[in-house]
């Protein structure tokens, strides 16, 4: 039994399959860098809802600030029942049309909002520039 061992064309097929791999992912970088994917990539804002409890049958949310206090315009803070909460200097709103930036160190009261379930609580941050994030999403 004759086995040819012909190993010759191996080599520059490889050199080829790799050439066009990399002329392909070049292709695609430059694409994405000409067309602005690259460019709406914005950094995480910093503010700090650090503390959120529960206390009898009122959610507790504490307002700490960050480094991006300064630009933050207001909270929409969604209840464990779905009703929208918006934040006032130091208080909570459902009046859309009444929203205004948190003072540092204000604390927002869910009251009767609690259940002996777990309840999940949903801040959002809106900024002055019209950017939104959303700040906490947890289950209590």
């Amino acid at each position: 039994m004759n086995t040819r061992s012909d190993e010759n064309a191996v080599s520059p097929v490889i050199g080829t399959v790799l050439m066009v791999a990399v002329t392909v992912i070049i292709g695609a970088m430059i694409g994405a860098y000409v067309f602005g994917l690259t460019t709406n990539v914005q950094k995480p804002r910093q503010i700090g809802v650090l503390h959120v409890s529960q206390s009898n049958n009122d959610i507790i949310i504490n307002y700490h600030g960050g480094p991006d206090s300064d630009a933050l315009a207001w909270f929409r803070i969604t209840a464990p029942d779905g009703t929208l909460y918006y934040s006032t200097a130091n208080s909570l709103t459902s009046d859309f049309d009444e929203r205004a930036a948190p003072d540092l160190g204000a604390s927002f009261v869910l009251v009767n909002n609690a259940t002996p379930q777990n309840d999940r609580v949903i801040v959002v941050g809106h900024f002055i520039d019209g950017d939104e994030q959303i700040i906490y999403d947890a289950w209590l």
